[in-house]
Formats: structure tokens, C-alpha cells, sequence
């Protein structure tokens, strides 16, 4: 076991999940205030107390250990913007309007996972921070699955319903580092971008998803993973991602990296690289294994859309935003798909 130091600690308390949440309540002038906590939890059921620690050298500590009652929202799986905002210091986290009042007159955020309103029982001391001991006065229930932070990212408890009959579940199985979508999601909320979620059942071929999202086949981001063989032993893995009514062309990108040769993937490797299953793969080389290029023609769009690590959610983001979030190499690698016979009469 390696030697206790802050960093080792700090490292391994970052690999515990924990719920996140956010913690509101309103002083005696009715000025409100919160902050994002993922240390909280039951405590008793009888009498029904919760826990939820507080840093000493937050700005909101005095509000909190002086308040007559608080409440705690646990955040949706949709919420990752919410929680970076009640984190973020120097501004009013109350500006976006996320928080409306509820039970008790207390900010609340509508459609968490779930939502408990709480008289102050008792702070305690826990070193650098306190933990506030709330006794349950009433609880909420939402239909949403919850947001969970592990490892310093926004990750998902449950997983999407598998794709009936259509491959894996959309979670690559021995994918390396954090969940895709969760990483995907953290990373459009932390830089304010502009994209917006689609629901739609499991599906990951381009065309029928791209019907299902309601728009035109181009603007689809077709995302595959390709092996470049540079000589006997080295390669170089690509996410090579062309405008969904085009075909990636293999012998172009040998020559963008002087090969000697090109074909794609194998599955197993791609979904590893890519951290998720084929026809859910993100136009973001997250791995990095994986060089990105995109064809210059889908960008040509205000806005792209692709699968969201996922086989029934997909993402539609302005491609403004997309370039400078993903820093991709910009080459022609797109040549049109051959025409299709129709069929014998």
C-alpha cells in the first residue's frame, strides 16, 4: 500500500462515487444561497437525518450553520450544468433561474432525481469541514435517473436500456477512462456550448438515426475508427469522421499519414478507443491513442449531430463550438458512397 501523503488520499477519495447534488437555503434578509456537494447521505431512518459536509472556507458557510432549515436537490443525469454552476465561485449562482422556490419557501431544482427539505439539527466538526445533520421534513421523489461524480468526472448509475437486438448495450465493456457520455457532457457544460440533447430509440446506423433525429444526412457525423499501418510494426489509430451520406476515404488517409496501407478497426479495439459501442461513437478522440480528423465539408453546417456515446440519445451541437472543443485535424478524407441498384423487377 502506498504511503499516506494528501495527494494519494485526495487520488483515492476521487475513485469513491457519490451522488451530486445541490444544497440551498434562504437567511434571515431572504437572501438565498447554495453550493454542489457530493458528500451526503442518509444517516437514520428513524428519525430521518441526513448528512451533507461543508468546506469551513466556503463563502456560503455561515448561511448554512446559522440556517433554520435547507434543502437538498440530487441531480439528474441531465443536470451536469446545473451542478457546475452552483460550484463555480465569484457569481450568483442563482442567475440561470435553476432553482425555483418549494417546500418551505426553499430553492429547489425541478426534475432532480430527488429532493429533501430539512430542519438544522446540529452542525458537526469534521477537520476542514462541517457536517450539517438535517432532520427530514419532507421528500421527492423524480422520475430521472441520477448524475454520479467519480474519478473527477459527471458519470451515470444506470445505464441506458440495451439496443433490442441491435449489438451491446450502449456502454463499452473494458473501455479505458471515464464514461464517454458523462466526459461529454462535463466537457459542452464547462465551456457554455450550445448543443441540446435528443431522445429517440436505440439506434446507430446513420441513416435511420438521422431520421429519427429529423435532419439531413450530411449533417450526421459519421465517426470511424481507422488502423494506419506506417511500416511493419507502427501504427497509428484514427477517428476519421465524414458527413453521413459520404464514405471515409481509407486511401486518402494513408496518404494524409504517409502509410503503407489502411482498414478499419477491429471492433473490440474501436470501442476501446473510442469508449463506447459502434454506431454510438463520439466525433472526440478522448483516448490518446486516437488521432481526429474530420472532413472539412461537415463543418460546413451551423450545427452536427452525432450519437451520444449512446444508442438512444443523441447530441446536436453548433459546429462553432464543436471546433475549438475538439481540435480536430481538418483534412479531405470524405469521397462520395456508390450509387445503389435499385432492386430487379
Amino acid at each position: 500500500m502506498t504511503s499516506l501523503s494528501p495527494e494519494v488520499f485526495t487520488r483515492a477519495m476521487a475513485r469513491v462515487p457519490g451522488p451530486v447534488t445541490v444544497v440551498t437555503t434562504v437567511d434571515a434578509l431572504g437572501r438565498r444561497w447554495g453550493f454542489t456537494a457530493s458528500s451526503f447521505s442518509s444517516l437514520s431512518l428513524d428519525p430521518p437525518l441526513v448528512l451533507v459536509c461543508l468546506d469551513k472556507g466556503a463563502s456560503t458557510y455561515e448561511a448554512f450553520t446559522t440556517a433554520r432549515r435547507f434543502m437538498v436537490s440530487v441531480l439528474a443525469e441531465e443536470q451536469a450544468r446545473v451542478a457546475l454552476g452552483f460550484a463555480t465561485s465569484g457569481v450568483d449562482r442563482f442567475q440561470g433561474g435553476d432553482a425555483v422556490p418549494m417546500e418551505f419557501g426553499l430553492p429547489g431544482i425541478p426534475d432532480a432525481t430527488a429532493r429533501v427539505a430539512c430542519v438544522l439539527e446540529r452542525v458537526v466538526d469534521g477537520g476542514d469541514h462541517s457536517v450539517l445533520i438535517g432532520r427530514v421534513e419532507a421528500a421527492e421523489v423524480g422520475r430521472h435517473a441520477p448524475l454520479v461524480y467519480c474519478d473527477r468526472s459527471f458519470r451515470h448509475a444506470v445505464p441506458p436500456p440495451p439496443a433490442t437486438g441491435r449489438g451491446p448495450a450502449p456502454a463499452a465493456a473494458g473501455s479505458d477512462g471515464p464514461d464517454a457520455y458523462g466526459r461529454l457532457l462535463e466537457l459542452l457544460v464547462r465551456n457554455r456550448a450550445a448543443f441540446r440533447l435528443i431522445d429517440h430509440e436505440p439506434e446507430g446506423r446513420t441513416g435511420p438515426v438521422s431520421l429519427l433525429r429529423g435532419h439531413d444526412l450530411d449533417r450526421a457525423a459519421k465517426c470511424l475508427v481507422v488502423r494506419v499501418a506506417l511500416g511493419k510494426r507502427d501504427r497509428q489509430y484514427v477517428l476519421a469522421v465524414v458527413p453521413g451520406d459520404r464514405q471515409v476515404d481509407l486511401d486518402g488517409l494513408r496518404d494524409l499519414y504517409a502509410g503503407t496501407g489502411t482498414s478499419f478497426a477491429a471492433r473490440e479495439m474501436a470501442e476501446r478507443l473510442a469508449g463506447s459501442v459502434s454506431g454510438s461513437i463520439l466525433p472526440f478522440a478522448f483516448h490518446p491513442d486516437l488521432d481526429l480528423v474530420v472532413d472539412p465539408d461537415l463543418l460546413a453546417h451551423r450545427e452536427i449531430f452525432f450519437n451520444a456515446a449512446r444508442l438512444d440519445r443523441s447530441v446536436a451541437l453548433a459546429t462553432d463550438d464543436y471546433l475549438p472543443l475538439s481540435t480536430p485535424k481538418v483534412e479531405r478524407i470524405a469521397r462520395p458512397r456508390p450509387p445503389v441498384d435499385p432492386p430487379a423487377r
